[in-house]
């Protein structure tokens, strides 16, 4: 039965109706058997991202690190490692800085230590778009580089993201050469993945920096292939 309430716990919170997808995930938590911690950790976490939802972040916190716990018990490195990027997108919306650096270098802590390597990759590259937003340039441009150097071929899209905003930080240091390459890296990635709007934008990027360094023909190439993309 407990399979059937989460199925529905799933089903109503992608229709939006959070209410009755948390009453559904309580009902399956009290018919979990108290030895069924892979079952009872993981409605504890749904219940966590309800809660975050509804900008309950307390009891969404509360509710992630009780998951946590479990994990840890279990000995699964992944899902506490995803307890603590969930509990760190609480501290983030508190404006806790220093918390969510502290979970997520925990995070990545622990799967390095399990050889989880893409999943840490990953966490990388969640610090370094933590410090993006911040501003903190510097700090951003070393997690992305680590993170796209490990990530490899994985995951395209999450390269193609990391590629570009890794060339935003480039440029925003004053480092014009470093990050034409990156913004070229990224537009290449988003054309695999048949993404031309992501692409355009990139190339734009692109062909302004490569003016500011005096490439004016590579320039005008850039800005021919947006146009083309453009047309498309």
């Amino acid at each position: 039965i407990h399979e059937i309430l989460v199925n529905m716990g799933r089903a109503c919170r992608l229709q939006g109706d959070l209410a009755a997808s948390r009453e559904c995930y309580s009902q399956a938590m009290d018919l979990l058997d108290e030895g069924d911690l892979a079952g009872r950790s993981q409605a504890l976490y749904a219940l966590g991202e309800i809660s975050a939802e509804k900008g309950e972040l307390d009891e969404a916190q509360q509710f992630y690190e009780k998951s946590g716990t479990l994990c840890r018990k279990l000995q699964d490195s992944k899902g506490l490692a995803s307890s603590l990027d969930a509990i760190s997108t609480i501290h983030q919306m508190r404006g806790e800085s220093r918390r969510v650096e502290s979970c997520l270098a925990q995070a990545r802590l622990i799967l390095e230590e399990a050889g989880e390597d893409g999943a840490a990759a990953r966490i990388l590259i969640r610090m370094a778009d933590f410090f993006f937003q911040e501003g903190r340039t510097s700090e951003a441009s070393e997690r992305y580089e680590k993170g796209l150097s490990a990530l490899a071929d994985s995951d395209i899209f999450l390269a193609a993201r990391s590629a570009g905003r890794l060339g935003q930080c480039w440029l925003d240091l004053g480092q014009e050469t470093e990050g034409a390459s990156c913004l070229s890296r990224a537009a290449d990635l988003w054309h695999r993945l048949a993404d031309p709007e992501e692409e355009a934008d990139i190339m734009t990027m692109l062909a302004a920096s490569l003016r500011r360094q005096g490439r004016l023909e590579e320039a005008r190439d850039c800005l021919g292939r947006c146009l083309g993309l453009w047309e498309d």
